[in-house]
């Protein structure tokens, strides 16, 4: 029990930002091959199982099962993409995690 007169103690940062004191932060990282966002304590083995299974197509930067380049740019989705629109894309693909993250938080 506080002595009288004394300051209350404020609430920790974690209540204020609504995570629970007790777990650690979560940080994410981007797989070099799939460019997902990833759990950092889960890259390592992701990125050894999504270099396995995928490969990125040089002409539009998706991420293909291995074996299935060819008929990827075949089937015509694959089109090739300039270096600026692939910047271009891979930021509304941040913008659009990234927000879907705050929502969850959120919400």
């Amino acid at each position: 029990m506080a002595a009288p007169g004394a300051r209350p103690r404020s609430a920790p940062l974690a209540v204020h930002l609504g995570v629970p004191a007790h777990e650690p932060p979560v940080v994410f990282a981007e797989c070099s091959n799939c460019s997902k966002s990833i759990l950092n304590a889960n890259l390592a083995l992701h990125e050894a199982h999504c270099f396995r299974l995928y490969e990125r197509c040089s002409r539009c930067g998706a991420s293909i099962k291995r074996g299935s380049i060819e008929a990827h740019r075949g089937d015509g989705t694959c089109q090739e993409v300039s270096k600026a629109g692939g910047h271009v894309r891979r930021l509304q693909s941040l913008r659009q995690t990234s927000s879907s993250r705050s929502a969850e938080t959120i919400g």
